[in-house]
């Protein structure tokens, strides 16, 4: 399961008062190292495959 760790308060005054930029996104190269070995992640890219 996963969790959706997205504050748009606490995100908004980060931004306000630093340099910081949220994005929400993390790029595929970085998934990979992440998440690579994650079953969910397996499944994910498996099906992603399929469709193409």
């Amino acid at each position: 399961m996963q969790e959706n760790l997205q504050n748009p308060q606490i995100e908004e005054y980060i931004q306000k008062h630093s340099e910081a930029k949220f994005t929400h996104s993390t790029c595929p190269e970085c998934s990979d190292k992440l998440y690579g070995k994650e079953d969910w992640y397996i499944e994910m890219k498996n099906e992603e495959q399929q469709k193409e």
